[in-house]
């Protein structure tokens, strides 16, 4: 912070809670993002971090850690999409080791992970749906080998999450959200506690470009109550304020 006091600095951060809280208060969104964008300015200018901010008052939220998916085995793709999931509602993920059955799991503060198990069990059952009904219909009354319609499943999966991870990209640059989705250090240090093994960030399949392409259409504009609205994310996020 260069030649700044430690006065100057807690009046910076004086301001920036206050600026956090107007962000919260307000029913406008214009002003919401504006209060949001002058925390901004105010962080990158003066070397602060989100955690100054947070550290000024003891925050009574616990971090819980939540399963989501209880199929029994690793899907690579299930695990992939969690990590976009978690990556954009301030989460870790992670696969349970233990027996046969494998469980993926969610860890962040309770409203961050509450929110995001919900985005993800929707998600999920779009694309389970929505790839059925794109191979329906792309086979016709054709008979098809196997291994091809498994192909096209696989690439339009992939298109899928491809899609769903650009419009979460598109949305947060958009709002100006990256200081909003950073994780509070407690959800990183209960992830580093435990012996884990950590979901694949993408899965590469032989594509078919049809199917893909099909698939990063229907995942770009895939819609849900947290995505769809523009604000769910950023108002999660201001509740700790």
């Amino acid at each position: 912070m260069g030649t700044e006091t430690a006065a100057d600095k807690e009046r910076l951060l004086t301001r920036a809670r206050k600026l956090l809280a107007l962000a919260e208060g307000t029913p406008s969104e214009g002003e919401m993002m504006a209060a949001m964008l002058k925390v901004q300015t105010l962080l990158v200018k003066h070397g602060l971090t989100v955690e100054d901010v947070r550290g000024g008052d003891a925050d009574p939220r616990e971090v819980v850690n939540l399963v989501v998916d209880t199929t029994g085995k690793v899907v690579h793709w299930r695990g992939w999409l969690a990590g976009i999931v978690a990556q954009n509602f301030r989460c870790e993920t992670y696969w349970e080791r233990g027996g046969r059955q494998q469980k993926l799991r969610f860890i962040g503060m309770q409203e961050d992970a509450e929110l995001a198990a919900e985005v993800y069990a929707a998600a999920q059952m779009a694309v389970e749906n929505m790839v059925q009904f794109y191979l329906k219909r792309r086979r016709g009354n054709r008979k098809v080998k196997r291994a091809t319609v498994l192909g096209w499943r696989n690439a339009y999966i992939a298109g899928f999450l491809e899609g769903l991870a650009v419009q979460f990209k598109e949305q947060v640059e958009r709002n100006n959200w990256a200081l909003v989705l950073v994780r509070d250090r407690r959800v990183d240090e209960t992830m580093a506690a435990i012996e884990t093994r950590r979901v694949s960030s993408a899965t590469h399949y032989d594509r078919d470009q049809g199917a893909f392409a099909a698939g990063f259409v229907d995942g770009k504009h895939f819609e849900h109550r947290a995505v769809a609205r523009g604000r769910a994310i950023g108002t999660q996020a201001h509740k700790e304020g």
